[in-house]
């Protein structure tokens, strides 16, 4: 078999953050959004995005997911595997 490479798992983590905005949505009562407060949404999207890589974000996406989707890529840069999966359980109570 192949191993899955940068891209792949970058994609993963991407979407994997995507699951935990549901679960913390959920948990929370409120619309799918970014799991971070807005003020510190901002702060941490910067700390791990190029400015072209959000404006590219912005371009390819409809504006009422540009949040979600910032917050998605930057989480994606910023954890690894390990590190997402205490939120996972944390937010969805899934046990990996």
């Amino acid at each position: 078999y192949e191993t899955a490479d940068a891209e792949a798992h970058d994609t993963m983590g991407h979407e994997i953050w995507h699951g935990i905005q549901a679960c913390a949505a959920k948990k929370k009562g409120s619309p799918f959004e970014p799991v971070a407060r807005p003020g510190e949404l901002n702060a941490f999207v910067r700390s791990q995005l190029s400015d072209q890589m959000i404006v590219r974000i912005k371009s390819v996406y409809p504006k009422e997911r540009h949040l979600i989707e910032l917050e998605a890529f930057a989480a994606a840069e910023a954890y690894t595997a390990a590190q997402m999966i205490p939120l996972l359980e944390g937010w969805c109570g899934v046990w990996l």
